[in-house]
């Protein structure tokens, strides 16, 4: 995992000798709300509250145009809740963590109002699954049941002040399913809302 965080740092890192004057860095911090989508899926699916964090650099193709690379962290995962029997009921927590390098291509509408889309890939840092089931709490890794590797489409909007703080709004499809088994077929979905501060 350290040499894939390194090599999305070098690759950002390479690509700022390319036009320096028009170059931007950052950084961005927000809310996740994630959910799980997929014909296996139970009614008792709900969204998983989260964080996510990282850095950015924005490369100005012209005034209405710029690429943006970057490297989060992201929570994601869902929950669930039902009875367990009759009388008693369940609640499940699924936490999935990732490193997420989305490359988002944006679009300024008007002065610092922007449009984006863009791929991303995803890499697993842990999952976990927790089950509370009355008063009894149990944890267990998940690692073995879900793929290392995802991949994402993103659309966005944004709004950038001139001082450099910036507001964003972002939604990710995934396009790959998450479990590595055959039972079900869930994706992840993620509305990411951030505040960040480009330089």
């Amino acid at each position: 995992m350290k040499k894939i965080i390194f090599l999305a740092l070098i690759f950002i890192g390479i690509t700022t000798t390319v036009q320096a004057q028009k170059i931007k860095f950052g950084a961005k911090a927000g809310m996740n709300l994630a959910s799980w989508i997929g014909d296996d899926i139970e009614d008792g699916t709900n969204m998983r509250a989260s964080i996510h964090f990282g850095i950015l650099t924005e490369f100005k193709l012209n005034d209405k145009f710029s690429i943006q690379p970057e490297v989060l962290y992201s929570g994601q995962g869902a929950t669930m809740k039902g009875l367990y029997t009759l009388t008693q009921s369940y609640k499940a927590a699924f936490r999935f963590d990732y490193i997420n390098v989305p490359v988002m291509a944006k679009y300024y509408i008007v002065d610092g109002f922007n449009v984006e889309a863009g791929p991303q890939v995803g890499f697993l840092l842990s999952s976990k699954q927790m089950v509370k089931t009355g008063d009894v709490k149990e944890v267990s890794e998940f690692d073995d049941k879900v793929k290392n590797i995802d991949f994402a489409a993103n659309l966005g909007i944004g709004y950038d002040l001139p001082m450099g703080l910036f507001f964003n709004a972002r939604y990710s499809f995934g396009l790959t399913k998450v479990n590595d088994t055959d039972e079900v077929n869930i994706k992840n979905r993620v509305l990411s809302l951030s505040v960040g501060y480009k330089f």
